[in-house]
């Protein structure tokens, strides 16, 4: 049995083999609020069975540990992308993540001559001193247990909990289709706080929520010509089930038709309703819905932003909402996913929050800056789109740590936020879906749906923006222009970077070592 240990920056493919430098020993790094991954590595000329995996001695009480095992997708070419990750765990999982018991965790079959990495994560407590830490990993085989040595360097600087987050996270959310849950059901609603959960791990802290559905079911309708009754029930449980796991905002979707849109979703007589913009029934409906939401959320103690028209191709409907958020409801910031450069053009002086795909902000990029420097927030998204294969995006036929340098690119860019469309996007379909003939492959797929445990199975390009995400909060307690050197070292512009293992794995050292000596001088100056 061959068994050693690679970064969690290297895609480990089936037909991986050992090299001259391969080694049963990682040293790995960590923060008090970050979780630290290694990839143990196992592969023998016959078929075997894991049957588990557990830690021997050195991590101690303020460190969790789980495993998953690495699985694959194939695709037109036959190649197997590494993607979706087993739902087994620890036998000593935190019940955040919605763990499988030690009991219900099956032995792995692994075909012979066959590498099969399990990603190991620790997550390290807040309060965890310090400091290095070595611990042996075994994994249990039909074929005996094999070690793993590992260092754990434990950097004194804690990542910033997600209240105190300097970078914005939001996905458009979808149901979960298949759980067999009934609708508003306390099953139902229990899933909400599994999907809730798997976000926190994200450090998504902008919640995208459309506030009608749950209005319409908790008994809101109009009631005459210029008056609606606005029932807060099921919108309240939903964000505060999402509140208590991170989320601190609230972006009120688009109502407005996406595109080309000239008519606005909205509460009628009987449920759901259509209101043509620049009419006189619109115009009563936006006054009593911006009015009532804006009080509402300001009772609640909720941030509020304003989504008015996703991908605007036609800006007098988006300035015709701009115009009536500034008069129901002042102060509150209003952005937008861009998807033309024409289009950021524009709102300029308009749009509080520019939103723009990555291909736009690289094609109007000083632009963007210029607008930073008026006081506009600069965000990115991407949707599909740029499928170019010299655009990072989140693919699975796409290295895995795309969607880490994404992260990254915002740090070195001075981009503050970002935004993706499909979050838990299942489909099926030749356009989104993970089959072969797939166009957006997984776009929409960075959790897995798992309906037999109610609850997601994580993809490795989760686990990768996962990580960048809290690289750019460690940065962001850094002098900016020493962080800056380290992810532009790597990331130059969202079509400009370099993906090799070996540069993330060096540049994630610097990024360990200047978080550490910031945090020491920031003690010293004390």
């Amino acid at each position: 049995m061959f068994n050693w240990c690679e970064s969690k920056n290297k895609p480990v493919f089936p037909s991986l083999r050992p090299g001259r430098e391969s080694a049963g020993f990682a040293c790995i790094y960590g923060a008090p609020g970050y979780t630290a991954s290694v990839q143990l590595c196992l592969r023998d000329l016959e078929p075997f069975r894991i049957l588990g995996v557990s830690i021997d001695g050195g991590v101690g009480e303020d460190i969790k540990y789980w495993y998953n095992f690495q699985e694959y997708i194939v695709y037109n070419d036959m190649m197997p992308y590494p993607d979706p990750l087993s739902a087994s765990y620890s036998p000593s999982p935190d019940g955040i993540y919605g763990c499988l018991a030690a009991a219900e965790q099956p032995p792995l079959e692994v075909k012979s001559h066959f590498t099969q990495s399990i990603w190991l994560s620790l997550d390290i407590q807040r309060g965890a001193a310090p400091g290095k830490r070595g611990f042996k990993a075994m994994a249990e085989t039909d074929r005996g247990t094999f070690s793993f040595s590992v260092l754990l360097d434990i950097i004194p600087t804690a990542v910033p909990e997600i209240k105190d987050a300097a970078f914005s996270v939001e996905h458009f959310i979808n149901g979960f289709a298949g759980y067999g849950a009934e609708p508003w059901s306390e099953k139902w609603w229990d899933i909400w706080d599994s999907y809730a959960a798997s976000l926190e791990l994200l450090r998504n802290n902008v919640l995208n929520v459309n506030p009608l559905t749950y209005l319409i079911n908790s008994g809101s309708r109009r009631i005459s010509d210029d008056e609606w009754s606005f029932v807060w029930d099921d919108l309240d449980r939903y964000v505060s089930i999402f509140m208590s796991h991170g989320e601190n905002a609230v972006a009120c979707s688009s109502l407005i038709a996406s595109v080309w849109g000239k008519t606005m979703s909205g509460i009628g007589y009987d449920g759901i309703g259509t209101y043509e913009i620049f009419t006189d029934d619109c115009e009563k409906w936006v006054k009593a819905f911006y009015t009532a939401l804006y009080e509402h959320c300001r009772e609640k103690g909720w941030t509020l932003y304003m989504r008015l028209e996703d991908e605007p191709h036609q800006k007098e409907y988006w300035l015709w909402a701009r115009e009536r958020v500034r008069r129901y409801m002042p102060g509150i910031k209003c952005g937008e996913p861009i998807d033309t450069h024409e289009t950021g053009m524009e709102l300029q002086g308009e749009c509080d929050q520019l939103i723009p795909r990555t291909n736009v902000y690289t094609q109007g990029r000083d632009y963007y800056v210029t607008r930073q420097a008026k006081g506009d927030e600069c965000w990115v998204y991407t949707c599909c789109f740029p499928e170019e294969s010299w655009f990072m995006n989140r693919f699975i036929d796409q290295p895995f740590t795309y969607s880490k340098l994404l992260i990254w690119g915002c740090h070195a860019l001075g981009v503050t936020g970002y935004l993706h469309w499909g979050y838990t996007a299942w489909s099926d379909t030749s356009l989104y879906g993970t089959g072969p003939d797939a166009r957006f492959k997984g776009d929409g797929f960075l959790v897995y749906p798992d309906p037999k445990h109610g609850v997601f199975r994580y993809s490795t390009r989760f686990f990768a923006m996962r990580d960048g995400i809290r690289d750019y909060e460690l940065l962001k307690l850094c002098p900016d222009a020493d962080a800056k050197a380290v992810t532009g070292s790597v990331v130059r512009g969202f079509d400009d970077f370099d993906a090799s293992p070996e540069k993330l794995d060096e540049a994630e050292r610097r990024i360990f070592s200047l978080a550490a000596v910031s945090a020491e001088t920031h003690q010293a100056e004390k």
